[in-house]
């Protein structure tokens, strides 16, 4: 059938049956606020070409069956149309506080007579409403048994929530007010508590703080963009900014909660299966800012509805599980989500219509957050006492160490100090004083040797020198250096110094230690000189060995020397064919001679070595062998 011919048939019931009337009409006073359900019929227009003339006409409306007027997501165009007798004359209003309905067009009859049409919605501007209301609000003015007709045509991409409430003007403004009121005193402690976190943040730099602000902003923008109050007050003529900024805002509010429960319970550094879960959500929902330009309101809605479901159950698994084992912090997150979801689910109960439009319903999703970040900064605040005993721990063992090492400082036997990049002395213990000659620590403080330490030290270019490798190596140097006591005597010690730097890695002062090393300096003494004594006595000893030795081995090397020549004068006498038998005996006589000589005199070395060996073990503690005794020589 086509459009013209329905709506030819139509008109033709009009004319011949009247117009189709509501099935009752309901009386009302000025004294009182009406709730509309079941006095309403509706009428589905899948096609979306009904025209107010069509709809009065078609025979098929249906009553509201429950006490609430919720189609949830529908993909067709809702009329509405009730009928009210007024008893008193006044000025009445209809409230629809329900600000996220794209179109709603509104047709009214008084006594039959047609009122001007008004066309509004969040897809149009603002100012075509007939109040200054964030919400739909319609103005009319009845006499006594005047009746009103009102018929109400709903297009829009999210649920399809129509709650419809009459009442007189003065009763509207008056609910109005305190709804008003306690939106904005809601509204007010999340600002006060974001400022003050945002003032911790900047006090003492911890970035949970800032994490809670970023999310307490988020959901802010949800919450002004989700109650109208953005399109009232920052964009009333741009009303295409209303089908993205709910779902923007929505995501940043879910991305940035999610940011900060991890950071909270720790969960970035945790190396648990959880942190990939909770990794994973948090990568997901990045997303959602993105996909509410590219998708569409009726698509991305349900997608971060299921998705904050999702995370805040998982949030209070997470929470209950890490209570159990006795955090604290966990304790109060999961209290507060758990009242999260509660209103979360409160609110999308009601989107799916099994729940009554009423205000409890229509704000939990912000009473919820609003507990919820009441909750969350109590956590904070003990977060934040929990940190303050901490510190007070750490200041009562800081104390504590500091006494300690004020009593090693001042009760130590070594000598220890402190002065400035100059030279004066900054503090001395008791050792030290006593060290250097000084009855007390006041008397050392009051002499000529507190302005300038190097005065101390007898050789002038040392102080210089240890200044320079301190810099150099910018650690603890040690030298052992002569000072000057003040009973006149000059006296041995260890000073061991090191450069104190601030956190710009500037030299703040020195400090360092002196110990008194004349005993043990002395004992080296001591040893050198015994040693040299050693040495000198065996010098004697090798000198009186080496006369001793070189009588029988000049007389062997002279045996040798006579040996050589006789036979040297044998084998050229053979090979001349002189040898005779007498010059034979003689040569070999003279070699006998020649190596007994020999012989004997070495006999005499070794015997000589053997006395050497046997006098170096017992004077000197070590064996001379021949071959240590041939190295000396």
């Amino acid at each position: 059938m086509k459009t013209g011919d329905f709506t030819l048939i139509c008109i033709l019931l009009m004319l011949f049956s009247g117009l189709s009337p509501a099935s009752q009409v309901l009386e009302v006073d000025d004294q009182h606020n009406y709730n509309l359900t079941r006095q309403v019929e509706y009428l589905l227009d899948e096609d979306f070409t009904l025209d107010i003339h069509s709809a009065r006409a078609f025979p098929q409306w249906q009553n509201i069956s429950q006490d609430n007027i919720n189609f949830g997501f529908i993909n067709s165009a809702v009329w509405l149309r009730f009928k009210i007798k007024a008893r008193q004359a006044n000025h009445y209003i209809l409230h629809i506080p329900y600000p996220l309905l794209d179109s709603l067009d509104h047709y009214s009859f008084i006594d039959g007579r047609e009122q001007p049409i008004i066309y509004t919605g969040d897809s149009r501007p603002f100012n075509s409403r007939p109040t200054d209301d964030i919400n739909f609000s319609f103005p009319y003015s009845l006499g006594t048994s005047q009746v009103l007709s009102v018929y109400i045509r709903v297009n829009t991409q999210g649920a399809n929530e129509i709650p419809l409430w009459f009442s007189s003007k003065d009763i509207f403004l008056d609910k109005n007010d305190n709804n008003t009121f306690v939106r904005g005193w809601a509204s007010g402690i999340i600002w006060l508590i974001l400022f003050y976190n945002l003032f911790i943040f900047l006090a003492i730099h911890d970035r949970v703080y800032a994490l809670y602000v970023l999310s307490a902003f988020a959901f802010l923008l949800s919450s002004y963009a989700y109650d109208g109050s953005l399109f009232k007050y920052i964009w009333p003529n741009n009303p295409a900014v209303n089908d993205y900024a709910f779902p923007i805002f929505n995501g940043l509010a879910l991305i940035t909660t999610l940011i900060f429960m991890m950071e909270l319970l720790q969960l970035f550094n945790s190396k648990l299966w959880y942190r990939q879960y909770f990794l994973g959500l948090l990568i997901a929902t990045s997303t959602y800012p993105l996909l509410a330009v590219l998708l569409p309101y009726s698509i991305i809605v349900p997608i971060e509805v299921f998705s904050a479901i999702i995370v805040n159950l998982s949030a209070l698994a997470l929470g209950i599980h890490l209570s159990l084992k006795g955090d604290r912090t966990a304790m109060y997150f999961t209290f507060s989500v758990g009242f999260f979801l509660l209103g979360l689910i409160c609110s999308n109960l009601k989107s799916l219509g099994l729940l009554p439009t009423n205000f409890l319903t229509q704000h939990a999703y912000q009473l919820g957050y609003f507990i919820e970040m009441i909750v969350l900064s109590l956590a904070l605040a003990q977060r934040i006492d929990k940190s303050r005993r901490e510190n007070i721990q750490a200041q009562k063992e800081s104390i504590k160490n500091l006494r300690l090492y004020k009593n090693l400082y001042n009760d130590s036997v070594t000598g220890n100090f402190q002065i400035d990049k100059n030279g004066k002395i900054v503090s001395v213990n008791s050792a030290f004083s006593q060290l250097v000659g000084f009855p007390s620590i006041t008397a050392l403080m009051n002499s000529n040797l507190a302005n300038n330490l190097a005065e101390l030290i007898l050789n002038q270019e040392a102080p210089a020198k240890i200044v320079k490798l301190m810099q150099e190596k910018g650690s603890l140097v040690d030298f052992e250096e002569q000072i000057v006591h003040q009973g006149g005597k000059p006296i041995w010690v260890s000073l061991s110094m090191r450069p104190v730097k601030d956190n710009e890695n500037n030299t703040e002062y020195y400090e360092g230690t002196l110990l008194d090393i004349s005993e043990r300096k002395e004992n080296e003494n001591l040893r050198e000189q015994a040693l040299k004594d050693r040495m000198i006595s065996m010098e004697q000893l090798i000198v009186g060995i080496c006369h001793e030795l070189n009588t029988p081995l000049g007389s062997t090397i002279t045996a040798i020397s006579h040996l050589r020549d006789l036979t040297t004068r044998l084998n050229d006498s053979y090979h001349q064919k002189l040898l005779t038998r007498n010059l034979f005996q003689d040569v070999v006589t003279e070699e006998m001679e020649a190596l007994n000589l020999a012989e004997a005199n070495l006999v005499r070395a070794n015997q000589l070595i053997r006395q050497f060996k046997l006098s170096s073990i017992h004077k000197f503690g070590f064996e001379a062998t021949e071959d240590n005794l041939i190295n000396i020589i």
